[in-house]
């Protein structure tokens, strides 16, 4: 995209239309729309239905059997079907029922009202909200430069993951970075082959796909210092 042609007007449009992809759940952060109004309703109050979903808890995206009763969630657990975990959920995937109806989630925008100190907000639109953001991020790079607007992501569960690099791009700031993987995984798995020469510390990755295969000759398998199948059915528990 021509930065010269990437006006206050388009940029408002496009990152509307980029907002508009990713789930209320996932947006700025955790802000999500009620959740009563999101669940499917049941045809009889007392009916339970299940919805067949996945856990965006974490890059593994589990699949997940959501138990839902008078458009409520009342029950999560694994799905048999996900071949990954075969119906095993971890306790961080678990607990999503939780975030999901905890009384102090935010379901809108907010925008501060007065000095920081004061502590004070108030509720504005999706689309006020979203044109706040954008002229500030337009004035900014008219002002001092597309490099000085940095941005971040949650890691690999989060639906936008790829959107805030081509954002970046787009925008004209190399300032991008993800935590969970830059912080985490990155640096373990690099500093794991320094030291070891191989192979990767997780064993769901491509080094160790043949405990996935039910005929490979296995007499023992070590793990030291950890329980995958409880802690991380999905990273190659269930196999084990």
């Amino acid at each position: 995209m021509d930065l010269s042609k990437l006006t206050r007007r388009s940029f408002t449009k496009s990152l509307a239309a980029a907002v508009g992809s990713i789930p209320a759940a996932k947006l700025g952060g955790g802000l999500v729309r009620d959740a009563k109004a999101q669940a499917p309703q049941a045809a009889d109050k007392d009916e339970v239905k299940i919805v067949k979903t996945s856990c965006r808890a974490c890059i593994h995206n589990c699949g997940v059997l959501a138990h839902v009763r008078n458009g409520r969630v009342v029950k999560l657990e694994g799905n048999p079907e996900y071949p990954m975990t075969k119906g095993a959920m971890c306790l961080k995937g678990l607990s999503g029922i939780n975030a999901l109806y905890h009384p102090n989630r935010n379901m809108y925008p907010m925008i501060r009202v007065g000095s920081k100190d004061e502590n004070k907000w108030k509720r504005i639109s999706w689309e006020e909200a979203i044109d706040t953001i954008a002229r500030k991020l337009m004035d900014t790079r008219a002002k001092y430069g597309a490099e000085a607007v940095f941005c971040s992501t949650g890691g690999g569960g989060n639906p936008a993951f790829r959107s805030i690099s081509r954002f970046c791009n787009i925008f004209g700031t190399p300032n991008w970075y993800e935590p969970g993987c830059a912080q985490c995984y990155l640096p373990r798995t690099l500093a794991y082959g320094i030291m070891y020469g191989g192979p990767s510390t997780s064993i769901a990755d491509e080094s160790a796909l043949e405990i996935y295969v039910p005929n490979t000759p296995m007499k023992s398998f070590v793990c030291w210092g950890t329980d995958p199948s409880y802690s991380c059915p999905a990273g190659g528990g269930r196999a084990l």
